[in-house]
């Protein structure tokens, strides 16, 4: 009793092994003393010790005290099935290290064993049912050893285990049936494993087990029920029937349809991606059985809009759901079938769950929608994926710890295998460390619960491995390797465990590290330390590294082979690095026998070495050293059946294609140097070196073809495909380039070893069928070459010879290849296309009217369409030939409809514009954009079918462009040019997307062909606005920046122009902002070679935009041309609003112009005529008027021969008090200077030939620029004798620009080169055609004169510098108001006819150079208002006859209100409507004279138009043309605009007898900027309706007012004194008419009437003498006539009175 008491101390000292072995120990004594009795020591202290060794790992203990504890005969009692379990403990335990079925059977014994246990306690009864419990526990701990097996034995030998095991507890009647019910759930599972799917169904579906559901918690009953659907799930009347039975639960229905729609979604995964009718179905059948549980949730799930909006309706639900666990089942769903936003929203919900099991797996899914919203991107490595894979596995990671919190095995599970998958593209060696640690994680999880994911595990052990192994972490990495080993994983189908070899590999490798005092014991080991440095090396010293590994195994390499046997067969021993060496005899004695297998391994050994350094040494791209290793690794004699000895094949085959790539790229590395010396001018490649580089080739294809063979002989199709993958990509050059024939012999080699491959599994993988059509396409090409002979002539069709057998072979040869690709690729008719086109040539040339190439009526389409491209169809057949492809497109589609095939539609749109059927083409390019408008969102098409898109909107560009015609109103023309610019831009963009670099190129080469006109509006474009252009050029635009950094160069300077025309359409519609943007992306993606073209624009755009930074970019300019930097300056000065940077632009555009004077006149006129205009001193603005007349005429006389070699004796220098110009100047202020520059250019009365009108070196643009400098300086005379001896030098030089223009046209009819289509020449032309054209040179000439009507018609389409046209009037709207301004001044100066020549140049300037039908109608209505004052009035109503209308046309109404549409978006327009009328109360204060800009809107031109027909009497037109006006000037904000429209409206309202109405408009515009000349007729006029009114006081007040502001403008502001002066004497005029007229007309002798007519008379004096100071003779004269009838008429009224009296006066 003391020995089993100290035995029972021993055992419950909890020292655990030491107590156990110290109890062994002494019963081990106590045997050998004999101590061991029956009294001392009871049978069942044995079984105590037996069980406490178990338990503390000692296997070998316990079955040592089991076994002697059975030797002592126990009785049938609870200790010996307690035995009996220790036993069975035991044999588990034991077989760990076993597999397959070894350790099946291990296995089973153990659970034998356990059995009997069982067994036994059933014998005991009721009263020991603990044992048949605790036996059933047992068992099942040990049989899940079998689940991780997955083979139908061991699901068989569980099954029977289970069985055997509930049949005991049913016996004993075991109460806990949860226990007995996930028993029998295990059971039914191993029964379905082992194909016995009906049994396991009926066995759940019995009444036993469907009667105990209801008495077992949730859990375990849900498991069952979801494994029952499971089962169910290819029975759909038996899976109805389940879910029925379970429609009263919520949550168990929820459940079923979640169960439901995983089997569903398995199933759609293994036979490819869910239809949409599918994905449609299962979301509405998940939104159902979320409504049953929570209808909230699903009305929220319901929500429109995207996952953010759903989101916030679900966060908007109060509280928390009560069924978070089906609700979570039913989120895995939703992300399982891609409803990823559903999922989104059930897993928020969950979120907010109370149990941790939900929540934990809520946020699972979180995880997997992140990674499945890659979308396109999943298995792509970006840096996107990568960074949200990482997060995701490392999120998942996070939830491990919460899924053991919560007990679920299952939940722990369902994490590692979400991570393992989202982790796989990151299972690289520069990825993996990223998530290694997670994955270690993963794995020990696993190993923690024992799970039956055997092969899982063994993954992430493997992964670890290499990763540690990598790190040089030895010992942990051989750790995971032994891990990994020692799972009993299941074998694939040849028996063999995938995982193993690797495993193996890396085992010996790990073996030789930890292996330190042997390690440098042979050269192999040596070499394997090499190689483990290679693989982590950098890119340098893994080169140097390849090198010393080859370097010590050729040194090493054994002088000869050995005949060994490797795997049972006759094997190879090893080899030279050469590849010689013979065979040696081998001996039959033992030694002989262990020198062989010492040989066999090193042998195997070295192989592998040589093999590794293969791959490592390509892999740094060591020709030379890859090379030798292949060579070392082919001379290895294989066995007779290489599938014995497959890793070796498979090394070879990949030494087969090493050896090809680096033929290959020795052969590139030849062709690149051949190619440079060409280059550089030497000899090209001579044909040894042709014969080399085709050597090359040829061994490369030589490689590939025998890469494949063993591929076949080892029946692993892969390899198969990796050859002729080799084959395609790298002979691509050769390919497109169509030079088949080297390729021919490897091709057919190819496409006959896929034929031997699995076919069902080539054709299901679309990469590898894509491959074998494509090879095959091409193979039948350079069959075609065989099969037919070269064309007789050039345009013939190649032709079949039936008796030429090799034509007939290859002929023949390629069909078979042809319908073999063809039934292989099966409907997939896209991939088949080359081929099918191909057969169709065949058949053509072998005399087939019809091709034959499937029934397949896309097939038989393409077939007549390639025929067509191919032009192998008589002239006559090619039209029925469409019709036939169209018919079959049109009915060939599903149900009858038509086939939506862009690449098809596409041909046959090509095809109807080769046959100019214009709708044809139009219709087949909508048919195949059809696809694109209606794609599904995120759904965005595949590369090979944007190329058809893009060729579609090419195709449908050229035809617009077909449509264009000459003879079409340039409105039309425009809207045709846009649409198919529009057409190529999208073709463009199209382009980008497929790739197609050459389509996106020729279709921007023709682009600007029709953007082009727009920059010409609005003549070429009949007035259509720019902006209708603007998408169009933008999205080119962003497709050109796009473009690569090599094409750029070639599209450059369309890109320059595209910019300009882009930013013409944003100046337009005032988008400021979005110019500068432009301007921004422009100048930083062109070289700044290109950026000279857009500093004008980008100058303009800061201005109105962004002026900030503007003079930091003015700084920019110095590297240009002094022309480009004064353009440049120029654009600021027009465009900034600040009239110091205007000044300072101005400045510096003349000053950077100092050493071109005829350049600088430009701008020295600019800076004059605006510092005229800006109130500067006269003095400045003329010393640069002068300076740049000086410059014309100086050039001149140095180009006359008979010119004064000083040029001007009167020139004087002169200062201005803002700039000097450094010219020399004329005396201002006298006659000198007009007569000086008159007597230069001086010429003699008639009519005279153009011919010799001017014989001097200016051009027309010169001599404009001199009659607009005279013109100005009229503009500023001080006097009006001034003034018009400048406007008559104008007009010598307005004379000249028409003789040099007629002239010039002259000379272009005898030069013949004269566009057709030209009137014939006037009768009044002397000589007709190709005779001089004349021109008047005396004034009264002009009042007859009309230029010819052919005349004309030159000068539009003329481009010379002397000729009036676009090129030498490059501002024609400022030389328009000054020829207009020119005109005027001459008729008030008397001068009626000198006016019409300004005028009838002006015409011509509107309609030939301008464009402006408005500036041609107002030209023409001044022209017939002269014409009339000189008594012409026939000739003034032809004029006006030869008007197309007097109004506004509808066209132009259309342009007014799109641009007045842009215009009001300006802050101008809000200010000025804003603006209330002051009521009068600034009417008469002082004013500043400020003349007016000659740059005015077009409604300016439209508001002189309406004045000139309301002097006609024409006043609806004149309305109609205010109507227009108004609004612009309003939108535009200009006061001076609307204030001449107010003064010609209220001209019209006094007209129709409204003087109300008349007097607002001028109270209105006397309060805005008027002319001194326009403010005092608007003075006049309101005097003179507040008269009519009866207002005398009023209408007397403002002339009185007006004479007052006048005359203090006149000597405050001297400059424009001679303006304020006449408008002084007209206002007084004005006055003695108003005194007069008010006087008492019926009493003329009174006292007052006298007094009346003497103060008139006395305002008429004073008028007279102002108008006679200042040079203004003619009013003057005017003004003394009009006095003096005015007092004869008051004389004849006296007489006629009787009152004896005269009135006084001169």
């Amino acid at each position: 009793m003391a020995l089993e008491l100290g035995l029972r101390a021993l055992l419950g000292s909890g020292e655990g092994d030491v107590s156990v072995v110290a109890a062994v120990q002494l019963l081990d004594q106590a045997e050998g003393s004999g101590a061991a009795t029956l009294e001392s020591l009871s049978p069942e202290a044995y079984l105590l010790c037996a069980e406490r060794a178990i338990e503390a790992g000692r296997a070998d203990l316990a079955r040592k005290a089991a076994e002697r504890f059975l030797n002592k005969s126990p009785a049938k009692d609870q200790f010996l099935a307690r035995a009996y379990f220790v036993l069975g403990r035991v044999q588990a335990a034991e077989c760990a290290d076993l597999k397959a079925e070894t350790r099946l059977s291990a296995l089973g014994q153990a659970l034998a064993q356990v059995q009997r246990g069982i067994d036994l306690g059933v014998a005991l009864g009721a009263e020991h049912s603990f044992l048949v419990y605790n036996g059933s526990v047992l068992l099942w701990s040990i049989a899940k050893g079998l689940v991780g097996q997955r083979s139908a034995g061991a699901s068989a030998a569980l099954q029977d285990v289970l069985a055997a095991a509930l049949k005991s507890l049913a016996a004993v009647g075991e109460v806990d049936a949860e226990w007995r019910l996930r028993l029998t759930t295990h059971q039914a599972r191993a029964m379905a494993a082992a194909g016995k799917v009906a049994d396991a169904i009926a066995l759940l579906a019995s009444p036993a087990v469907q009667g105990s559901i209801k008495d077992v918690p949730r859990p375990a009953a849900d498991e069952l029920v979801m494994l029952q659907a499971h089962l169910l799930a290819a029975d759909p009347a038996g899976l109805k029937k389940l879910r029925d039975a379970h429609a009263a639960s919520s949550r168990r229905a929820a459940m079923l349809c979640a169960q439901a729609l995983r089997d569903g979604a398995s199933r759609a995964s293994s036979s490819g991606a869910a239809s949409a009718a599918e994905t449609e179905a299962a979301l509405a059948e998940l939104l159902g059985a979320v409504e049953t549980l929570d209808p909230a949730l699903a009305a929220a799930l319901r929500t429109e809009g995207g996952e953010q909006p759903i989101r916030k309706a679900v966060a908007a639900l109060p509280g928390s759901s009560g069924e978070a666990e089906a609700l979570a089942a039913l989120a895995c769903v939703a992300a399982e079938r891609r409803l990823l936003d559903v999922a989104s929203g059930l897993a928020q919900r969950v979120s907010s769950a109370a149990e941790l099991g939900p929540r934990t797996r809520a946020a699972l899914v979180q995880q997997a929608i992140r990674v499945a919203r890659l979308d396109a991107e999943a298995e792509t490595f970006t840096r996107r994926m990568v960074s949200v894979r990482v997060e995701a596995v490392r999120g998942m990671e996070s939830l491990l710890s919460p899924a053991r919190r919560a007990e679920s095995l299952e939940l722990i599970q369902d994490v590692c295998v979400y991570m393992w998958n989202v982790a796989l593209p990151l299972l690289q060696p520069s990825l993996l460390p990223l998530v290694a640690p997670s994955l270690e994680m993963a794995a020990s999880a696993l190993e923690e619960i024992g799970s039956p994911l055997l092969q899982l595990r063994a993954n992430l052990h493997l992964e670890l491995a290499r990763r540690d192994a990598s790190a040089d972490l030895v010992s942990k990495a051989s750790a995971h390797v032994s891990k990994a080993l020692s799972l009993d994983c299941p074998c694939d189908g040849s028996g063999l465990r995938p995982l193993d070899e690797p495993l193996l590999q890396l085992q010996r490798r790990l073996a030789v590290k930890l292996d330190t005092f042997d390690l440098a014991s042979s050269s192999e080991q040596e070499a394997l330390g090499l190689l483990d440095q290679i693989r982590t090396a950098a890119p340098t010293l893994k080169k140097q590294l390849c090198v010393q590994l080859h370097e010590l195994l050729a040194a090493s390499e054994p002088a000869a082979v050995e005949s060994v046997v490797v795997d049972g067969e006759a094997g190879a021993a090893g080899a030279r690095a050469a590849g010689g060496g013979g065979v040696l005899a081998t001996d039959t004695t033992g030694t002989g026998q262990v020198a062989e297998a010492v040989a066999a391994d090193v042998a195997r050994e070295r192989f592998f070495l040589w093999a590794e350094l293969m791959k490592q040494a390509w892999s740094a791209r060591l020709r030379g050293p890859a090379r030798a290793a292949a060579a070392a690794v082919l001379a290895v004699p294989l066995s007779t059946n290489p599938v014995t000895d497959r890793e070796r094949v498979r090394l070879q085959a990949e030494a087969r294609f090493v050896n090809a790539e680096t033929f290959i790229d020795e052969l590139h590395g030849k062709e690149v140097a051949a190619a440079a010396a060409g280059t550089e001018g030497k000899d090209g490649p001579t044909a040894w070196a042709e014969a080399e580089l085709a050597g090359l080739r040829a061994s490369a294809l030589g490689e590939m073809e025998a890469g494949m063979q063993l591929g076949l002989a080892l029946k692993e199709d892969h390899l198969v495909y990796n050859g002729c993958i080799y084959l395609w990509n790298y002979n691509q050059p050769l390919l497109k380039a169509r030079d088949l024939e080297p390729l021919l012999p490897a091709m057919r080699a190819g496409v006959e070893a896929m034929k031997a491959t699995n076919q069902a599994e080539l054709a299901r993988e679309l990469p590898l069928l894509k491959l074998a059509c494509a090879l095959a396409a091409a193979y039948t090409r350079a069959l075609e070459v065989h099969a037919t002979a070269p064309p007789a002539a050039a345009g013939d069709r190649r032709t079949h010879d039936p008796k030429n057998t090799a034509q007939v072979a290859a002929l023949r040869a390629a069909e078979e290849a042809c319908r073999w690709a063809s039934d292989l690729a099966g409907n997939r008719h896209r991939l088949k296309r080359g081929v099918t086109g191909c057969w169709a040539r065949l058949q053509a040339a072998a005399g087939a009217k019809e091709p034959s190439v499937g029934v397949e009526a896309e097939a038989a389409a393409y077939g007549r369409l390639e025929l067509l491209a191919a032009r192998l169809v008589d002239a006559s057949a090619r039209g029925p030939m469409l019709a036939k492809a169209k018919e079959l497109l049109l009915s060939g589609g599903p149900d009858g409809g038509p086939i939506v095939d862009p690449e098809l539609w596409v041909r046959c749109a090509q095809q109807s514009l080769a046959l100019g059927d214009l709708a044809a083409v139009v219709e087949g390019c909508e048919r195949a954009l059809a696809p694109l408008r209606a794609q599904e969102a995120g759904r965005p098409p595949l590369r090979d079918e944007w190329r058809w898109y893009a060729l579609a909107e090419f195709v449908q560009g050229d035809a617009m462009e077909h449509l264009l015609s000459p003879s079409q109103a340039p409105s039309l023309r425009a809207q045709l040019h846009a649409q198919a610019a529009a057409h190529l831009s999208t073709a463009m963009e199209h382009a980008t997307a497929a790739g197609e670099v050459g389509l996106l190129l020729t279709a921007a080469s023709r682009l600007w062909q029709h953007c082009g006109p727009f920059s010409d509006a609005p003549r070429a474009t009949g007035g259509v606005a720019v902006a209708l252009i603007r998408p169009t050029v933008g999205r080119a635009l962003t497709v050109l920046e796009g473009l690569d950094t090599a094409e750029q160069p070639r599209v450059q300077a369309l890109r320059v122009q595209l910019y300009r025309l882009q930013l013409a359409a944003l100046a337009e519609e005032r988008e400021w902002g979005e110019g500068i943007s432009l301007l921004r992306r422009a100048f930083a993606t062109l070289p700044r070679s290109c950026h000279q073209p857009l500093w004008q624009q980008k100058v303009r755009f800061m201005c109105l935009g962004d002026s900030t930074r503007l003079a930091g970019e003015m700084l920019q300019l110095k590297s240009f041309e002094p022309e480009a930097q004064a353009e440049i300056w120029a654009a600021l000065a027009t465009s900034s609003t600040k009239a110091g940077e205007q000044l300072h632009a101005l400045l510096r555009a003349s000053e950077v112009l100092t050493s071109q004077p005829r350049l600088r006149v430009g701008a020295l006129i600019a800076l004059g005529e605006w510092l005229f205009c800006n109130g500067f001193p006269t003095r400045d603005a003329e010393d640069q008027l002068l300076a740049a007349a000086d410059m014309l005429t100086e050039a001149e006389d140095d180009s006359m021969a008979d010119a004064d070699e000083d040029g001007e004796s009167g020139a004087e220098d002169g200062g201005s008090s803002i700039v000097s110009s450094g010219s020399a100047r004329r005396p201002r202020g006298s006659s000198s200077s007009v007569a000086t520059s008159a007597a230069l250019s001086t010429r003699s009365g008639g009519t005279q030939a153009a011919g010799g009108a001017d014989d001097g070196a200016l051009t027309v643009l010169q001599l404009e620029q001199l009659s607009r400098v005279y013109v100005m300086l009229a503009r500023m005379a001080p006097t009006a004798a001034a003034r018009t001896e400048n406007l008559l030098v104008s007009c010598h030089y307005l004379q000249r620009i028409w003789a040099q223009s007629a002239a010039t046209a002259a000379a272009l009819e005898a030069a013949g080169s004269l566009p057709a289509g030209l009137p014939p020449a006037d009768e009044a032309d002397a000589g007709g055609e190709g005779a001089a054209y004349t021109v008047p040179t005396e004034p009264h000439e002009w009042a007859t004169w009309v230029p010819p009507r052919r005349l004309a018609a030159i000068l539009r389409d003329c481009d010379a510098d002397s000729a009036l046209c676009g090129r030498s009037v490059p501002q024609p709207y400022l030389s328009a108001y000054y020829l207009e301004y020119a005109a005027e001044a001459l008729a008030e100066a008397g001068l009626v006819l000198h006016a019409l020549l300004p005028l009838s140049l002006l015409r011509q300037l509107a309609s030939a150079v301008a464009c402006d039908a408005p500036l041609e109608l107002l030209a023409a209505l001044k022209q017939a208002r002269l014409l009339r004052s000189l008594g012409l009035a026939d000739e003034a109503d032809a004029i006006v006859t030869a008007l197309p209308s007097l109004r506004p046309t509808p066209q132009q109404k259309r342009e007014n209100a799109a641009k007045l549409a842009l215009a009001r978006q300006a802050p101008t327009h809000e200010a000025l409507a804003a603006a209330p009328p002051s009521g009068g109360a600034n009417l008469f204060a002082p004013k500043k004279p400020q003349p007016r800009s000659a740059r005015r809107p077009d409604a300016a031109v439209w508001v002189s138009i309406a004045s000139l027909l309301a002097d006609d009497a024409e006043w609806t037109a004149a309305a109609a043309w205010l109507a227009e006006a108004r609004p612009s000037l309003e939108a535009l904000g200009d006061g001076s605009g609307i204030a001449v429209c107010s003064l010609v409206e209220a001209r019209l309202a006094s007209d129709r007898g409204d003087a109300a109405a008349a007097i607002s408009l001028l109270r209105r515009a006397l309060e805005l900027p008027l002319d001194v000349g326009e403010w005092a007729s608007a003075v006049e006029t309101l005097g003179t309706c507040s008269l009519a009114r009866g207002e005398r006081d009023a209408g007397m007040r403002a002339l009185v007012d007006g004479i007052r502001v006048c005359g203090e403008a006149a000597e405050t502001y001297p400059a424009s004194a001679t303006q304020a002066l006449v408008a002084k004497a007209e206002l007084q005029r004005a006055l003695g008419r108003a005194i007069l007229a008010e006087a008492p007309a019926a009493d003329v002798a009174s006292s007052s009437h006298r007094a009346a007519a003497a103060e008139a008379a006395a305002l008429f004096e004073q008028a007279a003498v102002t108008l006679h100071a200042i040079g203004a003779h003619a009013r003057a004269t005017a003004t003394l006539l009009e006095r003096a009838e005015l007092a004869e008429a008051a004389a004849a009224a006296a007489l006629r009175a009787g009152a004896g009296g005269a009135a006084g006066g001169d």
